[in-house]
């Protein structure tokens, strides 16, 4: 190495081990697309580190180069001083792809990679004895990106006063354009909204459709909205993050949920003589026109707002009934679509940089195609099926975007998103179960991207933290589907949870993984409770609509469904020997409360194997019955180690399981844990 001893008198190296290299590559979240390593690893005193900035940067990427300076200074106690001397033993240079600095790089490379704002190299090379790092970006999200994983790369060996980096080159660039979700805390504020930010920017997700608008009126009966504000618009910016509030279903905005706020209006705007839930609008009304466009242009008047996003309705009963209207369904979607775009084109007149998301529903299937055609294709198109067409709402093997015509509509030069399910249940009681469930994200994602759609919506109501695994693995198969392996990626999120067992905890989750599924597969969309609850009912012999043995057994492929069950339960019971050993309370916790779960299951396939022998029949029952009376207990042991972030939803998801508990006292005298949540709540 050309140098070597002029680098030795500055700072220290030794070779690069498969065990450090192992290490490393494990902190790297998502894993880059191209990771190249050298042979040797480097030390050095970070004091002796300079900043040299080869190229003009706007606005938005000196904030992002003063954030890491910061991030710098807290980590090595020492600032990190920008300066021009290429001499110098030690350099971190950031370089635009467009310029001609770079040693050792393909800059043009850079240029030609997909979804190339984001693309971008980290790179570490010795030239006459010094060591310099390069960061190459095309523009500034890939620079947000290369420092974002520079960072990532003294994460390992690194202390205050000692910086170790290894000889690497990475390029890298993500699959989806957009990734990100959807919920999430409705309205945070102060620290709370900074860390969600700044954890949501760190798995390199950069779209987050949120929050709800609230539509309220004031004295005037004038709309204006207080959901979303330019401070919460500037600090997305400053992580890479593209907030898009969301006007929800539009047939929702009358529920009791929303009629308080709207005064007067409710009853001058809503439908006549329709059984829906909350209320539709009647879109023959001048008023309802106008609010809808009021609506609009409060959003679109925010300081900061690039982009909206509005729902179409929803709903399960009737159209206006109205003599104009005359509850005609598809007369009101078809109103509904040429009324939101109506409004859109007189807001663009005042805004016109605003782009609007149209979120099509399950009600609009039926009209799909008309409403389609409506809208033109500067308008982005967002798609989610909860049941009928699509399976977005669904753990099942099925396509997300079965009966969406995504190919003609990419052809018409649609920009497309999807609202895929990355927990067990889109029900706010989340919370029944573990689901840590990588396999999930991962064929949603890969289909995502092998469909070409810019965007991927994940649903996970209310909480980045409850379930950190599976959002996580949203961060990682969207940026590089073809990636990890299911158990690396549980391996690398123990690592940087700084897991002592990280290969044991890795295990530990592939081996919950499969059960957690089979057991989602069964939660309908709507109910609270959960499926297992029903098929108690059916062995109890409680009338029920739905069919438990056919909702949770569907996802095996064996026909042999008591074999299979048991094969599952031996997987958790293995689970729970290395969560153990670990010492690991939250996956003990889990562990213990899945095999809980599939112990039922597996009575349930036993008495569906031999449906008319009564001796078994009566010995399963009082088996479930036993298994279902320790679920409270254990459901708690769980829960006390998620992560939740504040006592009021804390309070809201024990609420929702005394709900649930009340379904099993049918069985018996249940055991009162009430008492049980005190020390949880008070956390």
């Amino acid at each position: 190495m050309a140098g070597g001893m002029q680098f030795m008198a500055m700072g220290g190296e030794q070779p690069l081990t498969s065990q450090i290299k192992q290490r490393i590559q494990r902190q790297l979240f998502p894993l880059p697309k191209e990771v190249k390593f050298g042979q040797k690893l480097f030390s050095f005193a970070p004091g002796t580190c300079q900043l040299a900035i080869t190229t003009k940067l706007n606005t938005t990427e000196r904030q992002f180069v003063s954030n890491f300076k910061q991030q710098w200074q807290k980590k090595f106690h020492t600032s990190l001083k920008q300066s021009a001397n290429t001499k110098s033993k030690l350099q971190l240079i950031i370089v635009k792809s467009d310029s001609h600095t770079a040693v050792g790089v393909n800059l043009k490379r850079i240029q030609q990679l997909p979804n190339s704002a984001q693309a971008y190299t980290v790179s570490t090379v010795i030239s006459d004895g010094n060591l310099k790092i390069y960061l190459i970006f095309n523009d500034s999200p890939g620079l947000y990106y290369a420092l974002e994983t520079f960072n990532q790369l003294l994460a390992d060996g690194s202390s205050n006063k000692k910086l170790v980096l290894p000889a690497i080159t990475i390029t890298d660039w993500p699959d989806i354009r957009y990734r990100g979700m959807w919920g999430g805390v409705r309205y945070p504020t102060g620290k709370l909204m900074a860390k969600e930010l700044a954890d949501f920017s760190a798995m390199k997700l950069n779209y987050w459709e949120r929050p709800r608008m609230k539509v309220m009126l004031n004295s005037q009966n004038q709309v204006y909205y207080n959901a979303l504000t330019p401070k919460l618009l500037t600090a997305a910016e400053r992580y890479n993050i593209k907030l898009e509030p969301y006007i929800t279903h539009l047939s929702g905005l009358f529920s009791s949920h929303w009629a308080s706020h709207l005064g007067k209006l409710k009853d001058q705007l809503t439908a006549k003589g329709t059984k829906s839930y909350g209320k539709v609008w009647c879109w023959h009304k001048t008023e309802s026109q106008e609010m809808l466009y009021q609506m609009m242009l409060k959003a679109a008047g925010t300081p900061g707002l690039k982009s909206l996003s509005i729902w179409l309705s929803e709903w399960g009963g009737t159209a206006c009934q109205c003599d104009q209207c005359k509850g005609n369904v598809h007369d009101y979607f078809i109103m509904e679509t040429a009324n939101i775009l109506k409004a859109y084109r007189r807001v663009k007149k005042s805004y016109p940089h605003l782009q609007l998301t149209i979120l099509t529903t399950q009600t609009s299937y039926k009209f799909q195609d008309e409403i389609l055609a409506m809208i033109p294709p500067e308008i982005h198109l967002d798609f989610y099926g909860g049941s009928g067409k699509g399976n977005t709402y669904q753990t099942t093997n099925q396509s997300i975007l079965a009966g969406y015509p995504v190919e003609k509509l990419l052809k018409r030069g649609y920009k497309l998103g999807v609202l895929p399910l990355v927990i067990s249940s889109h029900a706010p009681a989340i919370g029944q179960f573990p689901f840590y469930t990588p396999s999930l994200i991962k064929m949603r994602m890969s289909e995502v991207y092998r469909k070409k759609l810019e965007r991927v919506i994940a649903y996970l109501p209310y909480n980045l933290y409850q379930h950190d695994i599976n959002i996580q693995a949203v961060g990682e198969y969207a940026w590089n589907s073809n990636g990890r392996s299911l158990e690396q990626f549980a391996v690398s999120w123990s690592a940087r949870q700084d897991n002592k067992y990280p290969a044991k905890t890795g295990k530990i989750i592939t081996l919950l993984d499969h059960p957690g599924r089979i057991l989602s597969m069964g939660i309908h969309a709507d109910k609270f409770s959960n499926p297992l609850t029903r098929l108690v009912d059916r062995l109890l012999e409680v009338k029920s609509k739905y069919s438990a043995y056919f909702a949770l057994l569907q996802g095996i492929d064996s026909k042999d469904k008591v074999t299979a069950t048991e094969n599952l339960l031996n997987d958790c019971q293995q689970a729970l020997k290395l969560a153990t050993q670990t010492g690991n309370q939250r996956l003990i916790a889990a562990a213990k409360l899945l095999r809980q779960w599939m112990r039922i299951l597996h009575e349930y396939a036993k008495f569906n194997a031999k449906p008319d022998n009564k001796q078994l029949r009566d010995k399963v029952k009082q088996q479930i019955v036993v298994y279902v009376r320790e679920i409270p207990q254990l459901w708690l042991n769980w829960i006390q180690h998620e992560q939740i972030p504040n006592k009021r939803r804390k309070k809201y998801i024990f609420k929702k399981m005394q709900k649930i508990m009340q379904i099993f006292k049918r069985l018996g005298q249940m055991p009162n844990v009430d008492h049980l949540a005190d020390s949880w709540l008070k956390k």
